[in-house]
């Protein structure tokens, strides 16, 4: 399940016909399926009968005549990168003897390539080697240098619609409600669609929304032995952001735009806080979330920063000043 089905059926016709470009630049928002669909002409053109012991080693990154690279952590910076080491790597994977027709390069997010690594690749990109494809994907085109995108064919990715994904999701065994609330978690992105339907995340997003409400009643030292315990079992980046996608519902049940929310299976609960909580208290929280995912980025405690977010829920005012990223709670 990735959607985008003129884009299969343009593409299995340049495969058949031998037509393809030798680089493609796929772009388009995060988890838009640019790097599934990247793997899906792999697969094609390697796998012919999708032949299951090719197709395993596609996916374990062991197949002779594929290579992929992702941005990884910089020792030094603790930043994502795109090393000239990697792509140096990948340039000569590009001139050994291929096995099957093609040898394929996929560089996932290409606009962390570092500007060594960039300018290393150039020439390959001028002058590719017969017999490969090189598939480039991007969040952020705008950070790519111009010399690298003007040799590529540009493929833009855009958000699905709803009622795209919804019947997506119809192929599968899901309740209707079900469906609902993964079209509307999964924001026009195929990839967190199928995501939902395969892991236990939609248990894990329950019970981490469950934890928001819980907590709301607490008193102040039940909410300390809360956040110890969430910081030490869970993803905090990952419930910050479905404790955002909360209070936007929160908020919009507050003006009463019901049909705009996302947690469909949880209004008795939104519509319940959007009448308890003033209208900036819910901003302010939902402000305090935001900056929040800054200060775990620059490696601030996880449960400090529940610690202030629990305790901001509950008749407390949230201060924030963004520009020392420090947090304040006065009671």
């Amino acid at each position: 399940m990735v959607g985008y089905k003129n884009y299969h059926n343009i593409f299995s016709s340049l495969i058949r016909q031998n037509k393809l470009a030798q680089t493609y630049l796929l772009v388009g928002p995060p988890q838009a399926g640019k790097s599934e669909f990247a793997l899906w002409i792999a697969r094609k053109i390697l796998c012919p009968g999708n032949n299951k012991s090719c197709l395993a080693r596609i996916n374990n990154r062991s197949h002779s005549d594929f290579y992929f690279i992702s941005p990884k952590q910089a020792k030094k910076t603790a930043k994502k990168t795109i090393s000239l080491a990697q792509i140096k790597e990948a340039i000569r994977f590009l001139t050994l003897s291929k096995i099957a027709n093609k040898k394929i390069l996929i560089i996932k997010n290409c606009e962390y390539l570092s500007i060594e690594a960039a300018n290393a690749f150039l020439k390959t990109l001028e002058e590719p080697v017969a017999g490969t494809l090189i598939i480039l994907t991007t969040a952020a085109s705008e950070r790519i240098l111009p010399t690298i995108a003007s040799r590529t064919q540009k493929i833009n990715f855009r958000l699905m619609r709803r009622n795209e994904i919804m019947r997506i999701l119809a192929k599968q065994k899901l309740t209707k409600s079900k469906i609902e609330l993964i079209a509307n978690l999964a924001a026009g992105r195929p990839i967190v669609a199928k995501q939902l339907i395969h892991q236990n995340y939609l248990e894990e997003y329950s019970q981490e929304l469950e934890i928001f409400f819980s907590a709301i009643n607490q008193d102040i030292s039940d909410k300390y032995q809360i956040a110890k315990k969430i910081a030490g079992n869970r993803q905090t980046e990952k419930l910050i952001k479905n404790w955002e996608i909360l209070a936007r519902d929160i908020l919009l049940a507050k003006f009463n735009l019901k049909n705009l929310i996302i947690n469909i299976n949880l209004i008795p609960q939104i519509i319940k806080q959007s009448q308890n909580l003033t209208t900036n208290q819910i901003i302010d929280f939902w402000s305090s979330l935001e900056v929040s995912i800054d200060l775990l980025n620059q490696n601030v405690s996880p449960q400090l920063i529940l610690e202030n977010l629990l305790l901001s829920i509950h008749s407390t005012s949230l201060r924030i000043d963004t520009e020392q990223k420090k947090v304040e709670v006065s009671i």
